[in-house]
């Protein structure tokens, strides 16, 4: 991939893409790998927003690390 990008004077694919597809291929490559993101990037990115934006909390989450917490302390003593 580096060699065909070199090859027509680019660095990174990012670049290739941005001056080569419209503002509605960008967006509809976007919404493909956004749809299809497996690595769990997409989804942390999001509860970022829903939490600066919207006041989100992740119940299950807060409880998780409670409930760690709590294990920690039993395991150490120090209940």
């Amino acid at each position: 991939m580096r060699e065909m990008l070199r090859h027509c004077g680019y660095e990174t694919a990012f670049e290739m893409l941005k001056d080569n597809l419209s503002e509605k291929g960008l967006m509809e490559l976007l919404a493909h790998y956004v749809e299809d993101d497996k690595s769990g990037y997409i989804e942390e990115y999001c509860e970022e927003i829903a939490s600066d934006n919207f006041e989100w909390v992740d119940w299950e989450q807060v409880k998780a690390d409670a409930d760690d917490a709590a294990y920690e302390a039993y395991r150490d003593g120090r209940l």
